[in-house]
C-alpha cells in the first residue's frame, strides 16, 4: 500500500509538472509570436517604394509607390525592396494592422465625382502593375480614380483620371489578368476595388464656379438692373409723373434704353 501511494504521488506530481511545463511553453510561444509579429512592422524606403520588412528580413510587401511624373515611372515592377524579395502589394503588419497599397501622386489629392465640375478638363494617367510569380497577396481599398491638383490653396487647377492596368506572370498561382484587369485564380473573381478604364468612373457632378459668357443671354434683365442709375435718371426728369418726394421712382418694368454695361453676370447691380 505504501509503495502504491508513492507511485500515485509521483504520478500526480509528474502530471502537475507537465501541465506547468506546457503552460510555460505556450506562454513563451505566444510571446515569441508577438515579438516576431512586431518585428514585421519595420518600414523601409527604397527609391519610390515604401515597404514593410518581415521579421526574418527575407521578404517584404510594398505599401506605396511615389510617382516621379515620368512616362517610364508609370510601369510598376518591384522585385526587391530594401534587399528583400517583394511578395505582396499591401498586407498586414504588427498584430494585424491593415496596410493597403496606394499610389502617391505628388501635389495631387483624391476626390470623387461630386468634387469634379461637370465641364472639367482631364489629364488621363494609366499605371501598369506587373504581378510576378512570387506575389501571393494584393490588397488595396481603392486604386485609381479622380484626382485634382491645387494652385496654392485656391481652386483646383487640374483634374486627373487615374487608371491601373495589370500584367500577371503566367506562373503566378494566386492571380491572373485578362484585358488588363486583375482576377483571383481561386474563384475567378474580379478584383473590383480598382479603376481599370474610363467606364469605371461616375460622371462628374460637381458645381462649376464660373459662368460662360453665353449664359448672360439667359439672365432676367429685371434682376440685373442697376436701380441707382434708374432712380437718378428719373429724378433728373422733372416731367416724369409718379416720382415720390424722396427721389425714389416707380420704375416701369418695361424700361427701355438700359445700357448693357449696367447688366452684371447674374449678380445684383446694387
Amino acid at each position: 500500500m505504501h509503495k502504491q501511494f508513492e507511485y500515485g504521488e509521483i504520478s500526480m506530481k509528474s502530471i502537475c509538472m507537465n501541465k506547468i511545463a506546457i503552460l510555460c511553453f505556450a506562454l513563451v510561444m505566444i510571446l515569441c509570436g508577438c515579438t516576431s509579429s512586431m518585428d514585421y512592422s519595420d518600414e523601409v524606403t527604397d527609391g519610390p517604394w515604401t515597404a514593410v520588412i518581415s521579421g526574418e528580413g527575407g521578404s517584404a510587401f510594398v505599401v506605396s509607390y511615389l510617382w516621379d511624373g515620368t512616362k517610364e515611372g508609370l510601369r510598376l515592377e518591384p522585385n526587391t525592396v530594401g534587399g528583400c524579395f517583394v511578395t505582396g502589394f499591401g498586407g498586414y503588419m504588427g498584430r494585424g494592422l491593415p496596410m493597403p497599397f496606394y499610389l502617391d501622386i505628388p501635389g495631387a489629392r483624391t476626390t470623387d465625382a461630386s468634387g469634379v465640375p461637370e465641364d472639367a478638363e482631364f489629364e488621363d494617367i494609366t499605371f501598369t502593375i506587373v504581378i510576378g510569380n512570387q506575389i501571393d497577396e494584393f490588397y488595396c481599398r481603392s486604386l485609381g480614380g479622380y484626382y485634382y491638383s491645387l494652385d496654392g490653396e485656391e481652386e483646383p487647377d487640374k483634374y486627373y483620371r487615374v487608371m491601373v492596368r495589370f500584367e500577371v506572370d503566367p506562373g503566378n498561382r494566386t492571380y491572373y489578368s485578362k484585358d488588363g484587369r486583375l482576377y483571383i485564380s481561386e474563384d475567378d473573381m474580379l478584383y473590383d476595388e480598382i479603376f481599370y478604364d474610363l467606364e469605371d468612373f461616375e460622371e462628374p457632378s460637381g458645381v462649376t464656379e464660373s459662368r460662360d459668357d453665353e449664359d448672360t443671354d439667359n439672365i432676367d434683365n429685371t434682376d440685373a438692373i442697376d436701380t441707382s442709375d434708374a432712380e437718378g435718371d428719373i429724378a433728373a426728369d422733372d416731367g416724369v409723373e409718379g416720382t415720390n418726394g424722396s427721389g425714389g421712382a416707380d420704375v416701369d418694368n418695361g424700361m427701355e434704353g438700359i445700357d448693357s454695361a449696367d447688366i452684371s453676370n447674374g449678380t445684383d447691380g446694387t
